[in-house]
């Protein structure tokens, strides 16, 4: 019988997955597949949220194809690829796309805490327990961004964002005004340093803004990139807009309350 209901999916690590399952909160009931086809059809219709997949050297390009075929079905799930000890591996699989990258050296107890580290990194994962009915989240170039990596655009229509672009927005939209660095891009979207030289945040952003030009959004009016040292957010506004933060939403009036009774904080222009 296909199991569907594990928010984890640990697809063909042997031994060493088993292991990793004890080193994991029981909440989390992670999934095992053997091969790569059976990972892929418990995968359909399920609610796997983060995908571990170990890709021996040999099965790199099946393993590539599952990766590949998930990502297709579900633009927002994670994935944990584990490889081989191999730099020229590590490129070829971080051009996948992959939101993390382990290799198969690291013990049980260290794969499981990169896991949760990963888990905790990307807060549009759905806790247990939740019913998938929080939608909290921020507002950045008059779209809602929200946690379960939805964005709302103000002509109505909802699309989904992969954690990495999800991540990237969160960090502009907290960081109106200011420089940010390839290296802080870097820390808060993969965890460690940019891959490709720099060229998958161009990639990324080229993505975002292709998204939200389909929805009358403009990026362009928000991120401005300056040469040789990074982005900033806001400094290329038309009508001189200076950023400051925005306690409520026109757009969108079903934002959800925090905690405090307080609206999450966004950004929007203010004219000058």
């Amino acid at each position: 019988m296909v199991d569907r209901t594990s928010r984890i999916l640990l697809v063909a690590g042997g031994a060493l997955f088993t292991e990793v399952c004890g080193a994991l909160p029981p909440t989390l009931s992670p999934a095992f597949a053997q091969d790569y086809e059976w990972a892929w059809r418990i995968f359909q219709g399920s609610r796997t949220e983060l995908i571990v997949v170990r890709l021996p050297g040999a099965e790199v390009a099946a393993g590539l194809v599952l990766i590949q075929r998930c990502r297709a079905a579900n633009p927002a799930v994670l994935i944990l690829a584990v490889i081989e000890d191999d730099p020229l591996l590590a490129i070829a699989v971080l051009a996948a796309d992959v939101d993390g990258l382990a290799t198969i050296s690291l013990n049980a107890t260290t794969l499981g805490g990169r896991i949760q580290r990963l888990l905790r990194r990307n807060p549009g994962l759905t806790p247990a327990g939740s019913g998938g009915q929080e939608r909290g989240g921020f507002f950045f170039a008059d779209a809602k961004v929200r946690d379960d990596l939805v964005v709302e655009f103000r002509d109505g229509i909802e699309e989904p964002i992969r954690p990495k672009q999800h991540a990237m927005l969160r960090l502009f939209a907290g960081n109106p005004g200011r420089l940010i660095s390839k290296e802080e891009i870097g820390a808060a979207v993969w965890g460690y340093e940019v891959p490709n030289g720099g060229n998958s945040i161009d990639q990324y952003l080229s993505a975002l803004r292709r998204m939200f030009r389909r929805h009358g959004h403009d990026l362009d009016r928000w991120i401005s990139s300056v040469p040789k040292a990074g982005w900033r957010v806001g400094v290329s506004a038309p009508r001189g807009g200076a950023i400051r933060p925005a306690q409520e939403a026109p757009h969108h009036p079903s934002l959800r309350k925090g905690a405090a009774g307080r609206p999450a904080p966004s950004y929007k222009l203010a004219s000058a």
